[in-house]
C-alpha cells in the first residue's frame, strides 16, 4: 500500500501515523526549541486534545509577530519534516495571530472575531484507506509567499467547520488550545 502526502512543494512518500505518545513526544522535543529560536510560541489544538484516538493528524498552530514570510515558509517545511520524516507523526500546522476562539452564534455555528491564518495553499494525503485534497485559493485566501495563503477569518468570513469543532466550543465554550510546552509536560493526560 502507498502512503503518499504533499504539503506545498514537499511530498513524501514514507508510511507516517495518527498521533501517539511516542512519534507525538519525539516530534515536539524536536520542534519546539527550533520554534522557540524563530520567536514563535506552538500550540496544540484540535480533537489531540480530547479524542486523539479519533484524528488521524496532530494539530499545531504557531503565534508570533511574523517579519519575515518566507522564513515563516521555511520553518513550516522544517516542520512538517521533523513531524512526517523524523517522528513518523501526520501534522496539520498553521500559524494564527492568536489562538483562534470564538462564540457560537443564534444557528449554533462558530461566530469569530478577526483572526489570521497563514497555512500552505495546497495539500493532498493518501493514505490508502484515506485521501484528501486541499487547494485553498482567491478569493477566500490570498497568496502571501510562493505556498503559503491567508485567509481573515471574521464575521463576514467564518472560519470553515466541522461538527466536532462546534460540538468543541458547546462542551468548552470555545476552541482549546494548549501551549505545546504544557502538552508535552502533560502528554500522559492527552495521549
Amino acid at each position: 500500500m502507498e502512503y503518499r502526502r504533499q504539503v506545498g512543494k514537499m511530498i513524501f512518500s514514507n508510511r507516517a501515523w495518527p498521533p501517539k505518545h511516542t512519534n507525538v513526544t519525539d516530534f515536539l522535543n524536536r520542534a519546539l526549541p527550533v520554534i522557540k529560536q524563530e520567536g514563535y510560541t506552538a500550540w496544540i489544538h484540535g480533537r489531540t486534545l480530547y479524542d486523539y484516538k479519533s484524528t488521524l493528524d496532530f494539530d499545531m498552530a504557531l503565534t508570533g509577530p511574523v517579519e519575515n514570510v518566507e522564513k515563516l515558509e521555511s520553518l513550516f517545511y522544517q516542520l512538517y519534516h521533523a513531524a512526517w520524516i523524523d517522528s513518523k507523526l501526520i501534522l496539520d500546522l498553521k500559524w494564527l495571530s492568536e489562538p483562534h476562539t470564538c462564540e457560537l452564534d443564534e444557528n449554533q455555528r462558530p461566530k469569530n472575531r478577526n483572526v489570521a491564518c497563514y497555512l500552505f495553499g495546497y495539500q493532498r494525503c493518501d493514505l490508502g484507506s484515506k485521501f484528501w485534497e486541499t487547494n485553498l485559493s482567491f478569493p477566500m485566501y490570498t497568496p502571501i509567499s510562493k505556498d503559503l495563503v491567508k485567509m481573515i477569518w471574521s464575521e463576514k468570513q467564518p472560519a470553515p467547520t466541522k461538527s466536532h469543532q462546534i460540538d468543541e466550543v458547546k462542551k468548552y465554550g470555545r476552541f482549546q488550545y494548549v501551549p505545546a510546552t504544557e502538552f508535552l509536560a502533560n502528554i500522559d493526560l492527552y495521549l
